[in-house]
């Protein structure tokens, strides 16, 4: 039994909010859950191996996170990409 289930990814990506920002690869999710079908198989296997060596690939591992301040208490805060806000 596989630790990652195409069918599982096939939902999660066929229940995508529309309405959320492009990807890092300029991708939105549209494109995402239109081609959930044909990128399903290959996500799985990644996402296996990933979890069976304990590593993820390294474009995965780059993030430029800029907290931002909501409400008024200092735990309130949230990570947002800037790239990913041109």
């Amino acid at each position: 039994m596989s630790l990652v289930e195409e069918d599982q990814l096939r939902e999660y990506s066929s229940k995508l909010d529309m309405r959320k920002s492009m990807d890092p690869d300029g991708r939105h999710p549209l494109a995402r859950r239109e081609l959930a079908s044909v990128i399903t198989r290959p996500l799985s296997i990644i996402f296996e191996y990933s979890w069976e060596v304990g590593e993820v690939p390294k474009d995965w591992r780059k993030a430029n996170a800029t907290p931002i301040f909501k409400k008024e208490e200092p735990g309130n805060y949230s990570t947002v990409n800037p790239t990913l806000m041109r």
